[in-house]
């Protein structure tokens, strides 16, 4: 699995999106608010959703690492099946699985947001399953 591996923007500071709400609060438009500003437009009109949702909790950040480079590879994953006809109508199927984890993991599922927390996150998941598949046939009509 890939992420966007840009550098996540600096998250707008408090001041600018009080300011944003305080323009817009008289009728002010989005695009005069970001001319004036020098923020984009897209940013003054989720800053006025938020505060429209949430009030004054809306003004706040979401995200613990603006600023910070995310790593491209989440991890990689090895899967074995195997798969056994006991008769025509029952078939067995085992399977295991091992995912294994990059320190970029616990970012993308919100569970660290430093390096350290990254660091202690179990990197190695195993699973494994075992399947019995029935398809009895008299079900269909002969030809």
């Amino acid at each position: 699995i890939l992420l966007n591996s840009k550098k996540m923007g600096q998250a707008t500071p408090l001041a600018i999106r009080k300011e944003i709400v305080s323009l817009r609060q008289p009728g002010k438009q989005h695009a005069e608010i970001s001319q004036e500003l020098n923020v984009p437009f897209a940013t003054v009109k989720y800053i006025w959703g938020n505060y429209k949702r949430e009030g004054e909790k809306g003004l706040l950040t979401k995200y613990a690492n603006c600023g910070v480079k995310t790593i491209a590879n989440l991890g990689n994953e090895i899967n074995f099946l195997l798969n056994y006809n006991m008769n025509k109508f029952t078939n067995l199927e085992l399977g295991y699985s091992v995912m294994m984890a990059t320190d970029s993991m616990p970012f993308a599922k919100e569970q660290a947001t430093t390096d350290a927390a990254a660091t202690n996150f179990n990197k190695t998941g195993t699973w494994s399953y075992f399947m019995v598949n029935i398809r009895p046939d008299f079900f269909y009509k002969k030809i």
